[in-house]
């Protein structure tokens, strides 16, 4: 899942300018707690928050890491392509945590359907994926599917 190209800080696209809406949105005094379980991703399968993962004491015994549905997103961040970037989603185990030190425990891709429930969590009109194409092409030709 680690897609290391970073776009250019000039870069603008509509993609873009969604994640930094949402990351102002959840940095915002007073601003909604999301959680895992409201956008639909818990027990989703955690990269780690570092580039660099060091394992002391050789390899995890306990199996594959999962997302908790308790688990806030602290901020996403995009990468790869501009026009159509991964976009990936930032948690703490807690609130607490979030708060506490800014530690962030885990790492995941967003998709569309995670996207769009996030953008409608934070009362923020997105369009993510194939959002646009599908709504253009039905108002168009009622039978397109």
């Amino acid at each position: 899942m680690s897609h290391r190209h970073q776009p250019a800080p000039t870069t603008r696209t509509i993609e873009l300018r969604q994640v930094q809406d949402i990351n102002r949105r959840l940095a915002a005094p007073g601003s909604t707690e999301v959680t895992a379980e409201a956008l639909g991703v818990a027990g989703s399968v955690t990269a780690s928050p570092t580039a660099f993962p060091v394992d002391l004491f050789g390899p995890e015994t306990s199996g594959t890491a999962v997302l908790r549905p308790t688990a806030v997103l602290c901020f996403v961040s995009a990468e790869g392509s501009p026009e159509f970037p991964y976009v990936l989603g930032h948690f703490a185990a807690s609130s607490m945590a979030a708060q506490r030190d800014g530690g962030v425990d885990a790492v995941i891709e967003l998709h569309s359907a995670g996207l769009r429930r996030l953008s409608a969590v934070l009362g923020l009109r997105h369009c993510w994926g194939t959002d646009a194409v599908l709504v253009a092409r039905s108002s168009v030709d009622p039978s397109a599917g």
